[in-house]
């Protein structure tokens, strides 16, 4: 069975290759409760070893922010913080060291808040998925790109003034 691939821009998650011709990339998520450290991290161990290349886990609440400070590091594939509703559990996330980002576009709505991350990931380098059907992982840059089932949007990066 053979696809025709959209042509895209390259990004890393972590060390990991995604778009631009790279491979196609597994990723699953873990159904532990984040702040449960050697439970999730005995997931993500079962998961890489089954072939995942890529690791999402939840950070909605300030337990869950410190277990991903705890997982990360020890962690054999890069961990992506779905995120939802709460800005600041992407920026504490993201201080977790977090590879990336999932967001539910609309849940962060106050403009001061999108800006908040958007320039913390740029300033780390870091990679936002924004939800709609399929996922795509972005870098922010001049850009994020939102897919959504009407196709490929753009919307302005908030920049610090």
């Amino acid at each position: 069975m053979s696809f025709e691939r959209r042509q895209t821009r390259q990004i890393h998650v972590g060390k990991v290759p995604v778009g631009g011709g790279a491979p196609i990339t597994v990723q699953s998520m873990t159904i532990t409760k984040t702040a449960d450290v050697e439970g999730t991290l005995q997931q993500i161990y079962a998961l890489a070893a089954a072939g995942c290349d890529i690791v999402r886990c939840t950070c909605n609440e300030a337990e869950a922010a410190e277990g991903l400070a705890q997982i990360v590091p020890r962690s054999p594939i890069p961990v992506i913080a779905d995120i939802h509703h709460q800005y600041t559990m992407a920026l504490a996330a993201m201080e977790a060291g977090v590879h990336g980002l999932r967001l539910n576009p609309g849940n962060i709505r106050r403009p001061e808040h999108i800006k908040a991350v958007a320039s913390e990931a740029k300033d780390r380098g870091l990679c936002i998925a924004c939800w709609c059907s399929p996922v795509v992982y972005v870098h922010v840059g001049i850009h994020i790109l939102l897919s959504c089932r009407r196709g490929i949007t753009r919307a302005p990066v908030y920049r610090q003034q």
